[in-house]
């Protein structure tokens, strides 16, 4: 970007800007579940569709974290940090896809509907 090298502002203050901007997009919750028999963990966006999904394949999962994401790339890049498995890394062809606020507040809905969390 030529016009950065022009710019009179300081890197902290682009920094700042850009953070503020990240903090006003829209957030989905996800949920990180682990079922201790297998070993086995699922990842997923809080909606009703994916807890008839881990339900039906792990039934006895029990909830170990959860988080809210602007992407699904940040959404998968926080589970690394949250496994330790270091950086994601998409695969070349991917795009990445930014929540809007309408699915943030259909999730909103379920979640009180689901009673919290």
């Amino acid at each position: 970007m030529r016009w950065l090298e022009n710019c009179p502002l300081s890197p902290q203050w682009l920094e700042f800007q850009t953070l503020w901007y990240i903090d006003l997009m829209a957030r989905l919750k996800f949920e990180i579940w682990r079922d201790d028999a297998s070993g086995e963990q699922f990842l997923s966006q809080i909606s009703e569709q994916n807890d008839r999904a881990r339900l039906a394949t792990m039934p006895n999962g029990r909830l170990v974290n959860t988080f809210s994401a602007v992407s699904d790339f940040d959404a998968f890049q926080q589970n690394y940090d949250w496994n330790g498995w270091g950086d994601w890394r998409p695969e070349p062809e991917w795009c990445e896809k930014f929540f809007t606020n309408d699915e943030a507040a259909a999730q909103a809905l379920f979640i009180a509907r689901r009673g919290g969390s």
